[in-house]
């Protein structure tokens, strides 16, 4: 049997409708995401260093713009971070 999943349950992302885009800035310091964005992309190539809901520190390695990266962080560090232009999408 076919598994079913009824998508009106995650919200209107996945069906493929962006509700938000936000511009994340580092330059600072580290950036504490407020709601839950599901997708990162960047504008320029580089790390994305994060730390994940349940408090684990990890680097996306060598992200590329124009890729949309579906992975959700609770912070966006900057150390570690070396990618700019970087986007959070739900």
């Amino acid at each position: 049997m076919a598994r079913t999943d009824d998508i009106s349950l995650y919200g209107s992302w996945a069906q493929g409708v962006l509700e938000k885009i936000i511009s994340v800035d580092v330059s600072a310091g580290d950036v504490v995401v407020e709601g839950l964005y599901r997708i990162i992309m960047v504008t320029t190539a580089g790390d994305v260093a994060i730390t994940q809901h349940d408090g684990a520190d990890e680097v996306l390695p060598a992200l590329q713009p124009g890729v949309q990266y579906v992975f959700s962080a609770a912070t966006i560090r900057q150390t570690g971070t070396v990618a700019t232009g970087i986007k959070l999408l739900r």
